[in-house]
């Protein structure tokens, strides 16, 4: 009898294990494995996970992996409101029309000057409201050769870097004289001034972005055919 009662439970021992491992096969008549994930513990806390990642993407801008985490997130925790509220929002950015590019305002800023420079009409055939402009200035400059005697040469200094053109004044003829009128600083209004009554002023237009400074080395004639 004993022997009977141990068979018994060995069966039913066995049976039960059956039960596990077909469940775990995807066997008919048992959950798969997405259903599972969702009745599993910590299935709230893995669809939040996701959420949370969803939401860096859709602040850097990146709205479709921002909708497929949030959509991952759902399969998880469809009941979860954040996810439900991030799908909308992803759903609106996506439907709306793209709003057209805004032209950058340029005009006077408080604590800056509009200075007027005078330059050649052929310097302002390419030069247009709003771009970067870099400043030189070429006058006769008293140098001391090696024996103390004095001379004249002519050489050119790069005195202001990036500053924007807020307003063109293009001549009839190329071989007329224009303006430009540059946002400076009151101290760089100083010096625009000085070098206009010094020499002659020329501007050279900057690449879009490029609003990076450099020290710039005079530049002269015996410096050049060195």
């Amino acid at each position: 009898m004993k022997m009977l009662k141990i068979a018994l439970v060995c069966a039913v021992a066995l049976t039960a294990a059956g039960r596990v491992h077909a469940g775990e096969l995807g066997a008919p008549g048992t959950p798969v494995a997405a259903e599972q994930a969702k009745q599993a513990p910590g299935a709230k806390e893995q669809a939040q996970l996701r959420y949370l990642a969803g939401l860096k993407y859709f602040q850097a801008g990146d709205h479709e992996k921002a909708r497929a985490e949030w959509s991952a997130a759902a399969a998880i925790d469809p009941q979860n409101p954040d996810v439900k509220a991030g799908l909308e929002r992803v759903r609106q950015v996506q439907a709306a029309p793209a709003a057209p590019a805004k032209a950058p305002v340029v005009g006077l800023v408080k604590g800056y000057r509009g200075t007027p420079v005078t330059v050649g009409g052929d310097q302002l055939l390419f030069v247009k409201k709003g771009d970067r402009v870099d400043v030189l200035v070429t006058f006769d400059a008293r140098m001391e050769d090696k024996d103390g005697k004095e001379r004249k040469e002519k050489i050119t200094s790069t005195f202001l870097q990036n500053v924007v053109v807020i307003n063109v004044h293009k001549p009839a003829k190329v071989s007329e004289a224009g303006a430009v009128e540059l946002l400076l600083n009151p101290v760089e209004a100083q010096y625009a001034a000085l070098a206009i009554a010094q020499g002659n002023v020329n501007i050279v237009v900057r690449a879009p972005g490029d609003t990076e400074l450099h020290p710039m080395e005079i530049a002269s004639f015996r410096k050049l055919i060195k």
